[in-house]
């Protein structure tokens, strides 16, 4: 989505939906969306030195919480399929926390309460 319309319609689409689990694909989101508008740290899904962070530290970097429409939701950063990067969220993040965020996605979990919970979750499945 571009700067304009996520400025206008972002929240209201967030308001409607009862999605869970959010995943911000590519730089464009991350710059567009993700940097202005949910002020993620600005190390959030950079590629320096990406190739050479574990799935545990690209977790815990570019896994948040965050308030969207009125509810916590889990929030991914991806690389678009044109980068370079890694790309299979199983291979990203790892098949433990991914199992951990199907079942957010679905319900059978809660998404954490807050990023201090999700960290200790993360902490405990990275493990």
């Amino acid at each position: 989505a571009s700067k304009l319309c996520a400025d206008k319609w972002m929240n209201q689409i967030f308001e409607a939906s009862p999605a869970k689990v959010v995943v911000l694909l590519g730089k464009h989101v991350r710059d567009d969306f993700a940097s202005t508008l949910i002020n993620v740290p600005r190390s959030f899904g950079s590629s320096k030195g990406y190739s050479l962070m574990s799935a545990k530290q690209r977790a815990k970097r570019d896994i948040f919480i965050e308030n969207l429409g009125g509810h916590n939701r889990l929030v991914l950063f991806n690389f678009h399929n044109g980068s370079s990067e890694k790309q299979k969220l199983n291979e990203v993040y790892g098949p433990a926390v991914m199992s951990w965020v199907g079942k957010v996605a679905t319900g059978e979990i809660e998404v954490p309460s807050d990023n201090a919970t999700l960290k200790a979750v993360l902490t405990a499945l990275t493990a």
